[in-house]
């Protein structure tokens, strides 16, 4: 991935030396610019399944630094909005392993970063224009766990499965034993890696459009954003 990113880099920089030999008239398209967007955020997990039943709400915030109208380097604020997963699992085997287990509830998702960019796209004057994007982003993901465990242990498998040692360590227990315990707790995942995504502009009657789509990769999540964003340049 990081070739990639230095790929990317080292074509911008190319493009930008050939195209402003040519281009010293500046223009509208090569003012500095802020974009804001909205649109749909996804949330991937390495190992949980977030199955989320809405539609999350994602937010850029961008400002951006042309060096003409074909490479542009930004830096900007990425929101992925909450997402919901609904925990339902069953575990264990109680003719087995002398217990089960079935995890009932929700975890919550929400996260943003901060990322560095660079853009490169075809010659954002002309009424359509399409580009990629890759740079690096720092990440910060909340997770909220509220659900409740129900375990049952059959305490006589268990004293078949460890003899001696069982009746050591737990002499009274025998039969079935059910408990339920509630979970409530936060945690918060940072890491920082690459990012890419692709879009394409439209100088419209009301100002220029962009629709993108990018993702943000880490170890464990994957969060993706769906957006329409409105540029304003000065």
């Amino acid at each position: 991935m990081y070739k990639t990113l230095i790929s990317v880099i080292t074509l911008a920089v190319s493009i930008s030396v050939s195209v402003q030999a040519s281009d010293r008239v500046s223009t509208h398209w090569e003012n500095n610019y802020f974009r804001g967007g909205f649109g749909i955020a996804d949330m991937e997990h390495s190992y949980l399944d977030i199955n989320d039943s809405g539609i999350p709400v994602g937010l850029t915030l961008v400002g951006g630094l042309p060096m003409n109208s074909y490479i542009s380097f930004e830096l900007g604020y990425y929101d992925f909005g909450k997402t919901k997963s609904k925990l339902n699992t069953i575990g264990g085997d109680l003719e087995s392993y002398g217990e089960v287990y079935e995890n009932r509830g929700d975890i919550f998702f929400s996260g943003r970063n901060f990322a560095t960019s660079v853009r490169v796209h075809t010659d954002i004057s002309r009424p359509f224009y399409l580009g990629i994007i890759s740079g690096y982003h720092f990440m910060k993901i909340r997770r909220e766990n509220d659900y409740v465990v129900d375990h049952t242990i059959d305490w006589d498998v268990k004293r078949t499965m460890y003899g001696e040692d069982f009746d050591f360590y737990y002499p009274e227990k025998s039969g079935l034993e059910s408990t339920t315990q509630e979970y409530k707790y936060k945690s918060t995942y940072r890491d920082h890696d690459l990012f890419y995504g692709v879009f394409a502009g439209w100088n419209s009657p009301i100002g220029e459009i962009t629709f993108e789509y990018n993702q943000f990769n880490s170890d464990i999540y994957t969060p993706v954003l769906f957006t329409t964003s409105y540029i304003h340049r000065f």
